[in-house]
């Protein structure tokens, strides 16, 4: 027996040193890699959790608009308005506690008004000018500030 614990011993003295460095660096990158697929999941997870709640709390808020909604209905019906402001003791006004305010030389009929179309700029009469107006337009000269240069 002690002749078998000898061979097993010399068996893993073979083993080198290169070996069980890349073991031990594929046991990690194995072990990294799985973390990595635990926190993906995780996350998805809890965006999943997140998207949930928040879809909850979008439906809680449209019943809470929906309720409004129709409270706001309900008081603003005329017939209601009115039972209150009679409750409040107002009452409709009479011919006696109405007031019209005059305004003096306030026009009774209003006068047609003329309008003159506005004129026309007149048609370039030469080339330059044409062309000048032309980069005027589009921005590459300053308008109205043109100079044209004469020869000697």
């Amino acid at each position: 027996m002690a002749s078998q614990i000898v061979k097993i011993k010399n068996r893993d003295s073979q083993v080198s040193v290169g070996t069980l460095r890349s073991l031990l660096l594929l046991v990690g990158l194995v072990a990294l890699l799985g973390l990595i697929f635990l926190g993906q999941n995780g996350q998805a997870t809890l965006t999943g959790h997140r998207a949930q709640d928040l879809q909850t709390q979008l439906q809680r808020i449209q019943r809470e608009n929906a309720q409004l909604e129709f409270e706001i209905a309900q008081l603003s019906m005329p017939s209601r308005i009115a039972a209150r402001a009679r409750a409040l003791g107002f009452r409709p006004a009479t011919m006696s506690q109405t007031v019209f305010v005059v305004v003096k030389n306030y026009p009774t009929e209003s006068k047609p008004v003329a309008v003159s179309p506005a004129p026309t700029p007149a048609p370039p009469n030469d080339l330059t000018t044409l062309w000048n107006n032309l980069l005027s337009f589009v921005g590459l000269t300053p308008a109205g500030n043109t100079v044209e240069a004469t020869g000697p």
